[in-house]
């Protein structure tokens, strides 16, 4: 059975699956692109690659195929509509609205690959495909090939590819709406039934004409040097010797497969052979390479060669198919050697699958917390957590790379400050209801749903900005011996000390003022902490937490691109001021507290400052915790 003889079920209701999973991503890409984008810079230059920035190319370039997916699917249904679903203008007219829609989707993908990418294009024999009919064989490389078929031979032209793609691309929502409705053909590659396929493949020629061409991938899949050895094996044992010893010589290519293109061939008598020859999309093979910047700064090499039907032998095509390949193949090993793209640094102190590990271990800490919130219908178990998140993150990045004078005193800084952090909050919220905040939420979403929507607005969401503002700490943590205690360790130690001080004096002051109103009496004191260093600011234990994150920061200064990681003291230190830190608490107090509100709550907001006796002073109660 071919993709045309599909159930109508069948078809809509992978659709129904396809079509809402994709609209969701796209939107999600496009609400989330600050964060997304932050994200890769920040695991850019923590992985030495800042100027060439291949994550956050990565990013973007999955951002730009879901708006392209979700932009194509609104065209296809406003096709629909506004044809009647292909009944207005006929059948021609359908199939060439569609072919043009297919073209602009396969433009606007192919353009923005390459300017975010940086990459260059270099071109030979494009000006022979100047209208149809023909056959054009392609190299499989990349799933970039799809597109570059038509950007380079069916766009300039307005010619309509008849495309022949393997079964699997139906889960792509463009290519199974606006493809099915042109005359392709997707097929299975293995199993029963293959004669059909075949016989699919062949119907494409059939009625050629100057505005159209059919387009096949002989090798079937993209190359891969297992892949090349396997089926120079199957070959070896069940193929022709002649063909055999050709494709030995190959190095860049497979050996095509043979029934696909042969029944093109018979199908197609007189009809001429293109051959799209490419070299520079090999980075787009595996998601891994791509990952890592493979595609950044490439040159794209493309040639197209053309052979008349009178130079195709009636007898020996598959030689002749073979003896083309190799020819490709000498072609690619030639234009390669100037398509490597700048490697950037060599020697990675944070890689890939260390920030990965870091993130799954934040992952399943936040789950597990999460697991118990649902039981005890309190998500502000949480808070107390915040702080092991991050010496998880350094002791894990620590333990994977190596102990050093250098990481034994990050690690001894986190520690510090994570432990005190934890016990503190611990304490605190012992024997007592769900934080406000989180009961605020719990009302507003209600109880039957927030145990779910509490899973990625407080864990989620709190472990990405564990793995993002750990930053400083994962690339001190990796650095590589000998790793001496630095100048720039020293000052940072120092800032530290003094945040870590004010956070741990501010925090016993709120304590003691806490227990003494708690006990009564006339010397009781008022009802708003207006001595020790709360005398001069609102938020003092705020302001300890932020310098001692600047601190972090620069332990991290002397790696290469340690300058980077600043966002993440930055981060910090803006949701300290203006998420859940002195902003809520300020909107909280003013309204609980008419006396705080009388000291004027725009006054000192972090920085401790001397004030004149005779201006109020500013004042706080902590009643939340810091971010978490």
């Amino acid at each position: 059975m071919t993709s045309r003889d599909e159930s109508f079920v069948s078809v809509w209701s992978r659709r129904a699956v396809t079509v809402p999973v994709y609209f969701l991503l796209a939107a999600v890409a496009f609400v989330t692109a600050p964060l997304w984008a932050t994200a890769g810079f920040v695991w850019d230059a923590l992985t030495g690659a800042a100027r060439r920035r291949p994550r956050t190319r990565a990013l973007a370039f999955f951002a730009l195929y879901l708006g392209c997916e979700a932009a194509g699917i609104l065209a296809a249904t406003g096709l629909w509509i506004a044809t009647l679903g292909g009944r207005a203008g006929g059948p021609g007219r359908w199939i060439e609205l569609n072919a043009a829609l297919q073209r602009r989707w396969a433009d606007a993908l192919f353009s923005g690959s390459l300017r975010l990418f940086s990459m260059r294009v270099s071109t030979e024999g494009l000006d022979l495909a100047q209208g149809g009919p023909f056959l054009l064989f392609v190299r499989h490389a990349s799933l970039a090939d799809t597109v570059l078929a038509a950007a380079f031979v069916a766009n300039p032209g307005h010619l309509l590819l008849r495309y022949v793609l393997k079964r699997e691309l139906l889960r792509d929502p463009c290519l199974d709406i606006v493809g099915r409705r042109l005359p392709n053909a997707f097929v299975k590659r293995r199993g029963p039934g293959l004669d059909s396929e075949v016989a699919a493949i062949a119907g494409l020629a059939r009625d050629l004409d100057a505005r159209s061409a059919v387009l096949i991938y002989p090798e079937g899949k993209r190359f891969s040097d297992r892949r090349r050895a396997a089926a120079l094996a199957a070959l070896e044992e069940k193929g022709p010797d002649d063909l055999a010893t050709i494709a030995r010589g190959y190095r860049n290519v497979l050996p095509p497969r043979l029934r696909g293109p042969l029944a093109l061939l018979d199908a197609a008598q007189g009809i001429d052979v293109f051959l799209l020859e490419h070299t520079g999309f090999e980075g787009a093979a595996t998601l891994p390479q791509f990952w890592h910047g493979a595609l950044v700064g490439r040159t794209l090499h493309v040639r197209l060669r053309r052979f008349p039907a009178s130079a195709i032998p009636a007898d020996g095509r598959d030689r002749w198919l073979f003896e083309r390949w190799a020819e490709m193949d000498d072609w690619i090993s030639e234009a390669s050697g100037t398509t490597t793209a700048d490697p950037g640094r060599k020697e990675r102190r944070v890689t890939f699958d260390l920030v990965a590990w870091n993130a799954a271990l934040v992952l399943v800490l936040m789950t597990a917390l999460w697991a118990v919130s649902v039981f005890l219908k309190d998500a502000s178990i949480v808070d107390p957590w915040w702080s092991i998140g991050f010496l998880l993150v350094a002791a894990h990045t620590v333990a994977r790379t190596g102990l050093t004078p250098g990481k034994s005193l990050l690690l001894a800084m986190v520690g510090a400050w994570a432990v005190r952090l934890w016990l503190y909050l611990l304490a605190r919220s012992r024997g007592k209801a769900e934080d406000p905040r989180y009961a605020g939420f719990r009302r507003k979403y209600g109880a039957d749903r927030y145990w779910w929507i509490s899973f990625f607005q407080v864990f989620v969401l709190q472990g990405f900005l564990i793995v993002l503002i750990s930053a400083p700490l994962q690339l001190a943590g990796a650095a590589r011996e000998p790793d001496p205690i630095s100048f720039t360790d020293l000052l940072g130690l120092a800032l530290f000390a003094v945040g870590l001080a004010i956070e741990v004096v501010a925090d016993a002051q709120l304590n003691a003022f806490r227990a003494a109103r708690a006990r009564g009496g006339s010397g009781a004191p008022g009802p708003v902490l207006d001595t020790g260093l709360w005398r001069y600011s609102r938020h003092p234990n705020y302001f300890g937490e932020a310098v001692l994150w600047w601190g972090f920061f620069l332990c991290a200064l002397d790696e290469p691109m340690g300058w980077a990681t600043v966002l993440a003291p930055a981060l910090m230190t803006f949701l300290l001021v203006k998420v859940s830190g002195v902003a809520m608490l300020d909107a909280h107090m003013a309204a609980t507290r008419p006396e705080y509100a009388a000291t004027g709550t725009s006054e000192g907001c972090g920085v401790p400052w001397p004030r004149p006796s005779t201006m109020p002073a500013c004042r706080i109660r902590r009643e939340i915790p810091r971010p978490g």
